[in-house]
């Protein structure tokens, strides 16, 4: 009777020669290629598939040492166990051992270096580096990036900053900065995990994690608009700033309170809706200069120049029919925003700064 395992003898495997498949018994093969080459294969049947695993070349595997190995993942298999799936994960064991010392210091870069092709300016970089120097390096910066868990995510944003005898929470305190700088961690946290550095949940995401520890940043996050500048008392103003030394001014824009002058979204939104070319610019001539304006040429006119007066505010003529200026709601704001990226928008969302609160509710 044929023996069913131990069919091959060290001198069997040392004479074979032609190309082609010998068997051992029990799953191990001896493949001998078109090159003459030698290695131990061994092949298992799973969920109706079968599988060829390499055991190694025979001038390195002996015969004795396949045929144990072959035993190992016969028995793997009548655990409930995949050979494969077990040898790539100990292979993702050892190379996340090998990096267990990467750093989140040394991960920040080079997630920067990945994707500030995709950024607009060198400005979006720096901002990137500054909050991570100033507030997250100090705290998590020297340790792995696969230590970093959910706990060591909220000491940075709930570190303490400002004076020692004010001291204040770092997400009431600077609530846009903290959020975005939430982000930013969760960024690199991800590419940490691509990159095989780390492994499970990411600690830093909003959605169904740090939102039930941390109020969202448009609760927290008082907007105060500066006071708006009468329209009457714009030529005035204008008189004034052309006295300034520097690069004159090329106009004002005269707008409603419901309107942040400081925030330049808004004023360009008020003069695309509320302001009509051909009623509501005025040009200002021969008003004061400045020596170093570029526009003005030859250099003896630079003393002289125009502004544009823009009036971006509602019509009063028919302020009664003027329609409801709608405000974007918080809720819907964060959920856009944790969705920037899946989304496939560039960048980070922009920053919103005047909402409906009153509307503000949980759908």
């Amino acid at each position: 009777m044929a023996r069913g395992i131990n069919k091959l003898s060290a001198l069997a495997v040392q004479k074979a020669k032609d190309p082609g498949y010998y068997g051992d018994g029990g799953g191990l093969w001896l493949q001998v290629s078109k090159l003459g080459g030698k290695s131990w294969v061994f092949r298992y049947t799973r969920n109706g598939k079968t599988h060829d695993m390499g055991l190694g070349p025979v001038h390195t595997v002996s015969l004795s040492e396949a045929r144990s190995k072959s035993l190992e993942h016969r028995k793997s298999l009548l655990e409930g166990i995949d050979p494969l799936e077990a040898k790539k994960a100990k292979q993702q064991a050892a190379k996340l051992e090998a990096v267990r010392h990467k750093t989140f210091k040394e991960c920040a870069p080079a997630y920067i270096q990945a994707n500030r092709a995709g950024w607009k300016t060198p400005k979006h970089v720096q901002q990137w580096e500054n909050t991570l120097e100033a507030y997250a390096y100090p705290i998590i910066g020297e340790l792995a990036i696969g230590a970093v868990d959910t706990n060591l995510v909220l000491k940075v944003l709930q570190q303490q900053v400002g004076s020692p005898s004010e001291p204040a929470q770092f997400w009431y305190t600077k609530a846009e900065t903290a959020s975005r700088l939430r982000g930013r961690i969760e960024n690199i946290l991800d590419w940490a995990t691509f990159r095989g550095y780390r492994q499970g949940e990411n600690p830093a995401r909003w959605k169904g994690h740090l939102e039930h520890e941390l109020p969202a940043r448009s609760k927290v996050q008082k907007v105060e608009h500066h006071a708006s500048l009468p329209y009457a008392e714009a030529p005035a103003f204008m008189r004034e700033l052309g006295k300034r030394k520097g690069v004159s001014a090329r106009g004002i824009v005269a707008v409603d309170e419901d309107v942040d002058p400081t925030d330049m979204n808004q004023v360009l939104w008020a003069m695309a809706t509320r302001a009509t070319p051909s009623d509501d610019i005025d040009i200002l001539r021969n008003t004061r200069g400045s020596p170093l304006d570029p526009a003005q040429n030859p250099p003896e006119k630079r003393f002289f120049g125009s502004k544009a007066l823009i009036n971006a505010c509602k019509d009063y003529r028919n302020i009664r029919n003027f329609p409801v200026r709608t405000l974007l709601r918080p809720t819907v704001y964060e959920r856009v925003r944790e969705r920037w990226s899946d989304l496939g928008l560039p960048g980070e969302a922009p920053v919103v700064s005047a909402f409906d609160n009153a509307l503000d509710f949980h759908e």
